[in-house]
C-alpha cells in the first residue's frame, strides 16, 4: 500500500547586520608667543547612513515542478546591487533548487535561472538575495515546488467548482460564470452556458447533473456531448448528483426530483436512475418522512448517501442501505461515499473534515464522526471525496489536503496525512486551494482548484 508523505519545511529567519560609525575627533592647538598662530580645522568625516541591505518581496513565476530545468524567475524587491546572488531554500535544504545564474536588471529586479531537482520536496521555498558586500534579504515562502498541473487555461469563466473525476481522469464541475464542463486530457470542454455537472461515469463517457431538471451529457463517437433529460415525475426541477458503475455493465445515478402536487406543497424526494445501454430507467424513489430529501452520493449496489427529511421538520444526513432503509448519521453535511458503501466523508458537527464508517464486524453504521487530523489546533474544512483504496481528499485550513486510511479496522486507522498539496506559489497565494475528487487507480490523480491571479483555477495533482 503506497504511503502519502508530508514534506515539512522550517523557515530561516532573515538577519540584517547593523553597522555603526564611531568618530572621535581630537584637536590640539598649540601657541607660540614669537610666531603668528594659524589653525586649520580638518574636514569632518561623512556621517551618512550605510547602504541598506536587499529585500525580497515576490517571484514571477512563483512555482515550478520537479525536474524543471532552466526556469527563468524574476525576483522582485529592493536594494539589489551588481554581483547579487539569489538562493532557494526549504529548511536547511539549499540544494534541491539550484541557481544557474543571476542577472541584475535594476535595484528592484533580478532574473534568476534555476534548476529543480527531480526529488525536490513539494513545499514552499524561501528566496534570498545576497549582495557582494554580504548584506542579505530573505523572502519567506515566496516560491512553490508543486505537482499541480493547470488544466486547459484554468478557467473558461469565473472560479471553478470541481465535483468528480472519472477513473480515466475526466474532471467534471462548473465555472460560476460559464456553466458545466468536462475535461478530456488537458482540454476543458464546455457542456453549455447553463446548468451544473456533478457526476461522471467511471469511464468518463456519461456526465450527470442538472439544467432546470436532472440531465446527462453523453459522449458521442465524434467526441462531442449530447444532453439528455432523465425521466422524472415533473418536467422541471431536481438534479442528478453522482454516478457509479452498477451491476452487469449498467450505470446508476443518485439525485433528487420534485414531488408532484400543488405548488405550495411540493417538496423534493431522493431518487436513483439506472442506465442500461442507452436507456434510462424511471426514477426509483427512496423513502423520506418529511417534505424534502436529496440523494447525493451513490454506490453501484444501490446504496445512497444524502439528506432525508423527517416528520418533525428536521433534515438529517445519512445513508439509505436500501430505498426504504435510512440510517441517520450525526453530521451537519456529508459529501460522498466510497463505492463499497462503507465510508462516507464530510464535515464535523463543530466544523472540520471527518469520516463516518460501517462497522466491519456488525455491518452497522457508526453514527458518530471520526475527525481527520489537520496538524492545527483549530482548523475548519471538509473531506470531499474518498476512493476504495482509502485515499481521502478535501480542504483544511483553506488548503488542499490528502489523507490515507485503512478501512479494514473499526474505526478506520489513519495511515498518513494530512498531506497539504502545494498550489501555484507562495506568499499567501497557496491559501484558497482545495482538493475535491480523486481517482480510484494508482498513482492517484486529485482534481480541484488552486488560486492564481485572483481566481481559483482548475488543476490536477499526482499523489503517489
Amino acid at each position: 500500500m503506497p504511503t502519502l508523505h508530508v514534506a515539512a519545511a522550517s523557515r530561516p529567519r532573515s538577519v540584517r547586520p547593523l553597522s555603526r560609525l564611531l568618530v572621535i575627533l581630537s584637536l590640539t592647538v598649540g601657541c607660540r608667543g614669537d610666531a603668528p598662530t594659524s589653525t586649520r580645522v580638518p574636514s569632518r568625516p561623512s556621517l551618512g547612513k550605510a547602504p541598506a541591505g536587499p529585500t525580497v518581496t515576490s517571484t514571477n513565476p512563483s512555482y515550478a515542478r520537479r525536474g524543471d530545468t532552466q526556469v527563468s524567475v524574476h525576483v522582485i524587491g529592493s536594494g539589489f546591487a551588481s554581483g547579487a546572488k539569489a538562493q532557494w531554500s526549504v529548511g536547511t535544504d539549499t540544494t534541491s533548487v539550484t541557481t544557474n545564474s543571476t542577472t541584475l536588471l535594476s535595484s528592484t529586479e533580478l532574473v534568476v535561472i534555476i534548476t529543480v531537482s527531480g526529488t525536490a520536496p513539494l513545499a514552499l521555498y524561501d528566496v534570498s538575495v545576497t549582495n557582494r558586500d554580504g548584506k542579505k534579504g530573505v523572502g519567506a515562502e515566496l516560491f512553490a515546488v508543486t505537482t499541480a498541473t493547470l488544466v486547459g487555461p484554468g478557467t473558461i469563466g469565473g472560479d471553478v467548482v470541481v465535483n468528480e473525476i472519472s477513473d480515466s481522469g475526466n474532471v467534471v464541475g462548473y465555472f460560476d460564470a460559464a456553466g458545466p464542463f468536462v475535461t478530456e486530457g488537458n482540454t476543458i470542454i464546455s457542456l453549455g452556458s447553463t446548468g451544473q455537472a456533478w457526476g461522471v461515469s467511471p469511464k468518463g463517457d456519461v456526465v450527470v447533473g442538472r439544467d432546470n431538471a436532472p440531465v446527462a451529457w453523453v459522449r458521442q463517437s465524434s467526441g462531442s456531448y449530447v444532453k439528455e433529460t432523465l425521466p422524472a415525475l415533473l418536467s422541471v426541477g431536481g438534479g442528478a448528483m453522482h454516478a457509479a458503475a452498477g451491476l452487469n455493465g449498467t450505470l446508476v445515478a443518485g439525485g433528487y426530483q420534485p414531488t408532484p402536487g400543488p405548488k405550495n406543497s411540493q417538496g423534493y424526494e431522493p431518487v436513483a436512475w439506472t442506465r442500461t445501454g442507452s436507456t434510462w430507467s424511471a426514477p426509483t424513489v427512496y423513502t423520506r418522512s418529511g417534505n424534502n430529501g436529496t440523494g447525493w452520493g451513490m454506490s453501484g449496489s444501490g446504496k445512497m448517501m444524502g439528506k432525508s427529511a423527517l416528520a418533525d421538520g428536521t433534515s438529517p444526513w445519512g445513508v439509505w442501505d436500501s430505498p426504504s432503509t435510512f440510517v441517520q448519521l450525526t453530521a451537519p453535511y456529508l459529501q460522498t461515499m466510497n463505492q463499497a458503501a462503507t465510508i462516507v466523508v464530510g464535515v464535523l458537527p463543530g466544523g472540520g473534515p471527518a469520516l463516518w464508517y460501517r462497522n466491519v464486524t456488525t455491518g452497522q453504521w457508526n453514527p458518530t464522526a471520526v475527525p481527520l487530523p489537520t496538524g492545527q489546533t483549530t482548523c475548519d474544512g471538509s473531506a470531499q471525496d474518498i476512493n476504495d483504496d482509502g485515499v481521502i481528499v478535501g480542504v483544511a485550513c483553506s488548503k488542499a489536503v490528502v489523507w490515507r486510511i485503512d478501512a479494514s479496522a473499526s474505526p478506520p486507522v489513519i495511515v498518513s496525512g494530512p498531506l497539504y498539496l502545494i498550489g501555484f506559489g507562495g506568499n499567501g497565494t497557496n491559501a484558497g486551494s482545495r482538493a475535491d475528487a480523486v481517482t480510484s487507480t494508482y498513482p492517484y490523480v486529485v482534481a480541484g482548484g488552486a488560486m492564481s491571479g485572483g481566481h481559483r483555477l482548475l488543476v490536477k495533482w499526482i499523489v503517489e
